[in-house]
This record gives structure tokens, sequence and C-alpha cells, in this order.
């Protein structure tokens, strides 16, 4: 993606953008809009713009290598009376600590226990997909 590049997304209602069909039914929404639109998408809940990123690689851009560069925005920072300050809303050197000490839980030999479960769950979830298509 080039900096002159346009970035596609969903067409939205004139006052809500894309509020009501992420409301509806948000994880299927966001998959359609990373599937119809590509690996960064541009969104709009009323004023608000926001951009969906999908692509792994440009996932961990963001969040890892330039999360200096990106700052939450205003509205998800407003909900640090709500979620405190966890990995989710929090930025800076309190949330590379918070990472830090959440890393060593995802390491690929604490995970093992889980891929049964998690391999379960999303089989049932794909066989519901492939029944609502």
């Amino acid at each position: 993606m080039t900096a002159g590049s346009q970035i596609g997304g969903p067409a939205g209602r004139a006052l809500t953008g894309n509020l009501r069909a992420f409301a509806r039914d948000p994880l299927e929404f966001l998959a359609r809009t990373a599937r119809d639109f590509g690996p960064v998408s541009a969104l709009r809940f009323g004023r608000s713009r926001a951009y969906l990123v999908s692509d792994p690689a440009m996932i961990e851009e963001v969040f890892v290598k330039k999360r200096l560069d990106f700052i939450k925005a205003g509205p998800i920072r407003a909900q640090r009376r709500l979620f405190g300050r966890g990995l989710l809303i929090n930025e800076g050197s309190s949330w590379s600590h918070q990472r830090r000490l959440a890393q060593p839980a995802f390491h690929p030999g604490k995970l093992g226990p889980y891929v049964p479960p998690i391999a379960q769950h999303t089989g049932k979830m794909l066989e519901r997909w492939k029944s609502v298509e």
C-alpha cells in the first residue's frame, strides 16, 4: 500500500456511518469488510473514523514494531473508566510493562493444553458459518 492509495471501506449511513451494521453482528461485519476491502479498510462510526487492519504483518507493525507511532483514538481512551488500563486501552511504558508480564502466558509450551478445545470450538464455529452461507 502506498501513501497515495485510497483506502476503501463499506458504505455507511449519512449520520451513523457503519455503526448499525457493526452493532448488528460485529464479527460478521469485520470479517466481511476485511474480505471485501482487503488488508486495510476505512470505517466510520458517527463522526469518528477508524481503520480495520486484517493483515497479520501489518497488525504486528502497528501493535509491536511501530506502536509508539500510533495512539489510541479518543473514544477508546474514553473507555478507561470502564476497562481500566489493560492492554487494549493502555499506551506507552505502562503498556510495555503489562505486555512483558503477559507474554509468558502465550509461549507455545504454555498454549499446548488449550489447543484441543480451541480446535473443537473453531470447528463448530466454522460449521455454523457454513450453514449460514
